[in-house]
């Protein structure tokens, strides 16, 4: 068995037992494993250690729990074995930003990053190629004319909706990089949960805008680029990982909700294999 086995065997294990008071060294044994060795290949592949993976799925099944069940929050706690009230409040506001109250208020689980049971499809994919290593880039102001995407079947731009898009732009006077196109992607609060999407192209200005397009001004700000290469039917994945695992994990937090994926005329329109898009997300 290799050891992406060993490490999804793991979550299976922790899925199962998430109400029970298991220690990473059940964990660890479950897999036939030392913890110093389990540890340090269930980080190599997840990107969490066994008790930050545990502890995050542990609180976003509290924060669904919360949601949609009466029972008291502390109770709730209690069921998933946050034995100090204190100490779950610090971690669910460090985890979410908000307090448990708050979100039973609003109740609306979606405007939360919920770490999800990890996939071993998910497991494969982010252990496949070195795209998540970032770079910080600075950009000026940016004038973008596109048209919005009414439908995007599992968040894949078709080969039909390319070509009818490469065709509206053509009426465009003032393009620039006419090499490049975008997609903007906008969403409230949680990034998993697109609001609206535009494939767009820079333009120098903004005085005449033909009646079929939208105009979106973003203003200049530093950005995290990744660069991803791949199935086009995994970048959602991509995505996971960096809202869920990446972003947490470092000093970066996001300016504004959008993400801007460019694209060159070598990987639009391929509705299996991309040969490479960058990923920018604003950040400050």
């Amino acid at each position: 068995m290799k050891n992406i086995d060993h490490v999804f065997k793991s979550i299976e294990f922790i899925e199962r037992n998430l109400q029970q008071p298991i220690k990473i060294e059940d964990i660890s044994n479950e897999v036939g494993f030392s913890i110093y060795h389990f540890s340090r290949i269930f980080n190599k592949y997840t990107g969490h250690s066994p008790y930050d993976y545990m502890i995050r799925r542990r609180i976003s099944e509290v924060a669904k729990e919360i949601v949609l069940k009466k029972e008291k929050i502390i109770d709730i706690a209690f069921d998933y074995h946050f034995n100090n009230y204190e100490t779950f409040l610090r971690a669910f506001k460090r985890m979410f930003g908000i307090l448990p109250n708050d979100l039973r208020k609003a109740k609306n689980i979606e405007t939360l990053i919920l770490r999800l049971p990890i996939t071993y499809d998910y497991l494969l994919h982010i252990n496949r190629k070195d795209f998540f290593t970032a770079s910080i880039i600075e950009l000026e102001d940016i004038n973008f004319i596109g048209k919005i995407l009414n439908y995007i079947k599992c968040n894949i731009i078709t080969e039909k909706e390319w070509v009818k898009f490469l065709e509206d732009i053509k009426i465009l006077e003032n393009r620039i990089t006419p090499e490049e196109f975008y997609r903007i992607s906008f969403f409230s609060m949680n990034p998993n949960i697109k609001t609206t999407e535009m494939l767009t192209v820079k333009v120098a200005t903004l005085d005449r805008i033909p009646y079929i397009f939208v105009a979106k001004k973003v203003d200049r700000s530093k950005y995290l680029k990744f660069t991803y290469q791949g199935p086009l039917a995994d970048i959602e994945m991509t995505y996971d990982y960096i809202f869920q695992t990446w972003l947490p994990k470092s000093k970066y937090k996001m300016k504004e909700c959008f993400t801007v994926e460019k694209y060159d005329v070598k990987s639009i329109g391929k509705d299996k294999i991309i040969e490479g898009i960058d990923i920018l997300i604003p950040v400050e």
